[in-house]
């Protein structure tokens, strides 16, 4: 569920605004809740707010993946994260 999705999507990530929306909306607290993303900024965002992070491997943002490793709980090769990001929520 991401509120105001669109063309600004990438502004608002950078502000935990848009994870903070949600998470009142399906009334999950911060410390419950796994943002996935794939983006540097928006991980940095959602760490830095609380969340638990987890890193989904992108072919455009390669030079960056040491550190989207580094700022995830879990990190996934693209193929396997739903089956990843479930075992790890199922083990909390």
């Amino acid at each position: 569920m991401l509120p105001g999705s669109g063309r600004n999507l990438r502004d608002r990530q950078v502000l935990p605004d848009i994870y903070l929306k949600c998470s009142e909306e399906l009334a999950v607290p911060v410390e419950n809740t796994l943002v996935v993303e794939d983006a540097i900024h928006a991980l940095r965002t959602a760490k830095q707010a609380g969340y638990h992070t987890a890193g989904i491997y992108d072919a455009q943002s390669v030079r960056e993946q040491d550190e989207i490793r580094k700022l995830s709980d879990v990190y996934v090769d693209e193929q396997l994260y739903y089956e990843v990001i479930m075992e790890w929520l199922n083990s909390q």
